[in-house]
């Protein structure tokens, strides 16, 4: 299970993968999305009942139908509430569907796997991808993906908005929007390197903290707290990096799109108030577009927000996934797919080695067939053993350490 990092093939795998939990929950999914869908129009409708009553009835001091307008924005505001409970309660449903299907999917396959993966990877790694990088793959879900959806639906209803209201004063305020694009793809790039390096340090913590407390008594046994201590502060250290890197890049990127904000503000301000000086455009329609820009923006910022989490996301997706990946299943031997394993149906009771050798690891040469021609004859644990073990006979194995003793037993349980 490497901690490198993977390219963006590998992204989309993810995302392929991500795709084959999601669809047993799609008709609540397509729930969600209608009650997005609306309540991103019920948002969308408050400037613009600003705007009628500053140009229909302020401004004109009509005040008898204003009233009827403050009832309209009351009614928007309990409608959209409603709708935000619910989509939010089906978000967190679903999430936690999703994230139950795939911790029992990864412990059904960390029980299938050989013991040999157990040697090489540590506990505490292994309890890191099933458990932290878990709830990290959680936060996807609940929230991210979905709000990522209602900002984009936002974001396409204000530019529609928006234009319809005056196309000029639009671009003006979108010029801001190119620097913007190229700022958040940096982000992107750096934020997604910066959590690798968090899950990948967090994995390494946990991974000495198992092993302390599972060898405490080694520890005490050596006189070695204090080296043990040096080591988990140095890994613990790196935690820290890591952690801070991404409240640099994090730290960098907000004030930035808080910069761009307010020249799309002040864009506005410029140029439509010089409009609205020279009567060419109304009062309310400048009012309705600093909500509109305003409401154009709050989505980037919280797809930004939300851009870390789904970093963090992404790369416990990679893991986890990396960790299911894994092939290491049991087999009858070398040789044999695992679709054709046989079940030890026999009750016999004998037990039979018929030219078996045996090396830890990938051998670098195949098997000789031969003995006495190959230097690499040192390698293998196990060279050309053949025995049979019959019904009620007792045998004795016999041999220095490293002579294969407990190979033969460990291959004989299928270890």
């Amino acid at each position: 299970m490497s901690e490198e990092a993977r390219g963006k093939t590998y992204d989309l795998r993810i995302l392929h993968k991500l795709v084959s939990y999601v669809a047993p929950y799609k008709l609540l999914i397509i729930v969600a999305a209608l009650i997005s869908l609306i309540h991103t129009g019920v948002q969308l409708l408050f400037p613009y009942i600003t705007k009628i009553a500053i140009d229909d009835y302020i401004l004109v001091s009509k005040l008898e139908g204003l009233s009827k307008i403050v009832a309209i924005y009351f009614l928007a505001l309990i409608v959209g509430a409603f709708l935000s409970f619910g989509m939010s309660y089906l978000m967190q449903t679903i999430g936690q569907y999703i994230i139950r299907d795939i911790r029992v999917q990864t412990f059904s396959h960390l029980q299938h796997l050989r013991v040999a993966f157990f040697d090489r990877n540590p506990v505490g790694k292994l309890v890191t991808r099933v458990t932290n990088d878990g709830e990290a793959l959680n936060q996807l879900f609940t929230e991210v993906v979905f709000s990522i959806f209602t900002d984009i639906a936002m974001l396409i209803g204000v530019i529609i908005v928006m234009f319809r209201l005056d196309a000029k004063l639009s671009m003006i305020a979108f010029t801001v929007v190119p620097p913007l694009v190229i700022i958040t793809n940096l982000f992107r790039i750096k934020a997604r390197k910066a959590y690798r390096e968090i899950r990948k340090w967090l994995a390494q913590l946990n991974v000495h903290l198992n092993e302390t407390f599972i060898g405490i008594k080694v520890i005490k046994l050596f006189n070695q707290p204090q080296a043990n201590y040096v080591k988990f502060s140095a890994e613990n250290h790196k935690y820290y990096q890591a952690t801070m890197q991404q409240v640099v890049i994090y730290g960098i990127f907000t004030p930035i799109i808080s910069l761009l904000f307010s020249c799309g503000t002040a864009l506005i301000i410029w140029y439509g108030g010089g409009e609205v000086l020279q009567h060419t455009l109304s009062l309310g329609t400048l009012v309705a577009f600093l909500s509109y820009i305003a409401m154009f923006f709050r989505p980037i910022e919280d797809i930004s927000t939300r851009f870390d989490v789904m970093q963090s996301s992404l790369t416990a997706c990679e893991r986890i996934f990396a960790l299911i990946d894994t092939k290491e299943i049991e087999t009858e031997d070398r040789g044999q797919k695992t679709e054709d394993r046989r079940q030890i149906t026999d009750d016999k009771g004998e037990i039979e080695f018929k030219n078996v050798w045996f090396y830890y690891g990938e051998p670098s040469a195949s098997p000789p067939r031969q003995s006495g021609i190959s230097a690499s004859l040192q390698q293998w644990v196990l060279r050309d053993i053949s025995f049979k073990v019959r019904a009620g006979e007792k045998i004795a194995i016999v041999g220095s350490t490293g002579a294969g003793k407990t190979s033969l037993i460990n291959l004989l349980a299928r270890f």
